[in-house]
């Protein structure tokens, strides 16, 4: 052997040896779950696809269950009407259970109870799979949360119980802590009604009870360009068609077609031809997103005013299709109920502030109704007219520059009677802001009983000029009642909450002077404000038949005013201290020494106090 390879021979065999060292070394891996003892919640071979039934409920209500149905991929909500269901919640959801694992904490049924997960008061949920037409449940009870982010569950045929690392009935929609708490089906609907693309929206009609209302887009003619021209004195000239040595010019890039700028315009009903842009807006986002809040049953469409529906809203598109909504109130200015034309079967409930605010709007949102807010200090007079009589109230100034400072009299009724002034100005104040809040279509005034109206307000200027606000019977699309302002044409219909605060009660307009004082006068009850005392009766005399206990002494004395041996001591009041010279704080009438002011009968001597007879005599020098 060549000795030149010995040495490559050895470092090979040491390498070897080393390579041969490092894997015996190399610890092995191991899975840290199974080493935990950790298992998977569900089986290995779980797909989703393979779901068929989902079923959530409560162990003492096992008749109220949520129930998740899955067909061709997509999902319904059994336990809702057959309600659309939320596949993205749905679905992110088992993909939390597949991945999820749990550790074994205890096992034993003496211990479920410990941990919420006995079957009357866990939470149950079972996963119905179907896998080669053979239908396999996993059952599993949900119990005790612990902390935020982490809770107890067994199998119902195990007596194992895991922690896992999720809290399972917050993912189920179960929120409280209570067990009795219920799940609910509202938690996996679908909320969208529809999706649209706004800019697609070509035109909208609205079909209320009392008045109809539709707009139509339509594209506005394109802007000419104009290039500016540096000099104005020397006009621009237009380019050659040919250069001097013959050729063409080289041609410009077409310009890139223009975006189309569309605008809106009233095309049906309405109070004239202006409306509000920014409430149409407003309208159009909501079609281009609409949702509900949840389903109801499609069976009581009677209660909901869904036969016949009381409201209709069409959308059409630029391709030419057409989205119908149909709608109901069970009461004005609540809630919505409506379907979509071709689905009657499935009966959406919209939120009062998406039904009044955003679709069904009132008229006063997209245009202005007719209104009249005097000045406070032109106001001469206010006559209220209603079923129980009529009132005329006078103004009267009582600072020319300070409208507010006024007073009312009362010409009529001629009685005992006087204005309330809050209640009076009240109703001035509220003639500032109030306003119609929604109009008709109706145009006969018998048919909303404004030919003989039952109440009428009339506000009579300094310069006898009159306005008059005239209200019939209560409206049928809001709360309220149909009005008509002067002679104006058009009949609009008056909330409730300025009715009231306009026509206010008579009992509070109208008060009766003695009664009104005698409701100022302090009643027997009243606390009486303590009234000063008179200079000659500043002594308090203890009454024997309340006497006081021994360690509320009533002789205060007074260190820097000693009173002589020869004159009997007082009782001063400690609010109204008296100087030394007048020992009995009555300047006016001074008592002699021999009679004592305090209990004559039983004259003290010098050492002895005279206001406590029974309280141990003291020496008044020491004191």
């Amino acid at each position: 052997m060549d000795k030149k390879l010995i040495p490559l021979l050895g470092i090979l065999a040491l390498l070897v040896a080393l390579g041969l060292l490092k894997t015996v070394m190399q610890p092995k891996e191991t899975d840290i779950q199974e080493e935990m003892g950790a298992r998977s919640i569900l089986p290995e071979d779980f797909l989703i696809s393979d779901v068929e039934k989902i079923e959530i409920y409560i162990g003492a209500k096992p008749d109220k269950k949520v129930v998740l149905s899955q067909s061709q991929s997509l999902w319904t909500i059994s336990s809702a009407f057959q309600a659309p269901g939320n596949k993205g919640l749905i679905e992110e959801f088992l993909e939390s259970l597949k991945e999820l694992y749990g550790e074994v904490r205890i096992s034993g049924k003496e211990y479920f109870k410990d941990f919420q997960l006995e079957d009357q008061e866990a939470l149950h949920l079972c996963i119905t799979r179907k896998i080669k037409d053979i239908a396999t449940t996993t059952h599993i009870l949900v119990g005790k949360k612990e902390l935020y982010n982490a809770c107890f569950l067994r199998y119902a045929d195990g007596e194992d119980v895991l922690r896992v690392g999720k809290e399972l009935r917050a993912k189920m929609g179960v929120w409280s802590d209570e067990l009795t708490k219920e799940p609910e089906s509202n938690y996996w609907i679908s909320k969208g009604i529809w999706k649209l693309d706004k800019a697609s929206i070509t035109s909208i009609s609205l079909d209320y009870p009392e008045k109809k209302l539709a707009f139509a887009r339509y594209e506005l003619p394109p802007e000419k360009a104009e290039t500016p021209n540096p000099n104005p004195e020397k006009p621009i000239q237009e380019e050659p068609s040919f250069l001097p040595d013959g050729k063409e010019p080289a041609k410009k890039e077409a310009d890139a077609p223009k975006e189309k700028k569309y605008a809106w315009k009233l095309t049906a009903g309405g109070v004239g031809d202006k409306f509000t842009d920014s409430e149409l807006e407003s309208l159009l986002d909501a079609l281009s997103n609409l949702e509900c809040n949840t389903v109801v049953d499609p069976n009581q469409k009677t209660q909901w005013n869904l036969q016949p529906p009381m409201f209709r809203l069409e959308v059409t598109l630029e391709d030419g299709s057409k989205k119908i909504l149909w709608a109901g109130q069970s009461e004005a200015e609540k809630e919505g109920y409506c379907y979509v034309e071709g689905k009657p079967e499935l009966v959406y409930q919209i939120s009062t502030w998406t039904f009044n605010d955003r679709l069904f709007k009132k008229g006063s949102k997209f245009f202005i109704l007719p209104c009249y807010k005097p000045e406070k200090a032109q106001v001469k007079e206010i006559s209220l007219a209603t079923p129980t009589g009529t009132i005329i109230m006078n103004r009267v100034e009582l600072d020319p520059q300070d409208p507010d400072k006024a007073s009312w009299t009362l010409p009529n009724p001629t009685n005992s009677f006087v204005v309330h002034k809050q209640t009076a100005d009240l109703i001035l104040t509220q003639l500032q802001y109030w306003k119609f809040e929604d109009y008709t279509d109706e145009t006969k005034l018998e048919a909303v009983g404004l030919d003989k109206p039952e109440y009428t307000l009339t506000v009579t200027l300094k310069d006898d000029s009159k306005h008059t606000l005239k209200l019939g019977k209560e409206s049928k699309s809001i709360r309220g009642r149909y009005g008509i302002l002067d002679d104006q044409k058009v009949i609009c219909m008056l909330a409730k909450a300025d009715f009231e605060k306009l026509f206010p009660e008579f009992t509070k307009l109208l008060v009766n002077p003695a009664d009104e004082a005698k409701a100022t006068q302090p009643s027997e009850t009243s606390p009486v404000p303590e009234q000063p005392k008179p200079p000659q009766e500043p002594i308090v005399v203890p009454v024997p038949e309340q006497p006081k206990p021994p360690q509320e002494p009533t002789v205060v004395p007074v260190p820097e005013q000693p009173k002589p041996p020869q004159e009997p001591t007082a009782v001063p009041v400690p609010e109204q201290p008296k100087p030394a010279q007048e020992p009995t704080a009555v300047p006016e009438q001074p008592k002699p020494p021999q009679e004592p002011t305090a209990v004559p009968e039983q004259p003290k001597p010098p050492q002895e106090p005279t206001a406590v007879p029974e309280q141990p005599k003291t020496d008044t020098k020491k004191e």
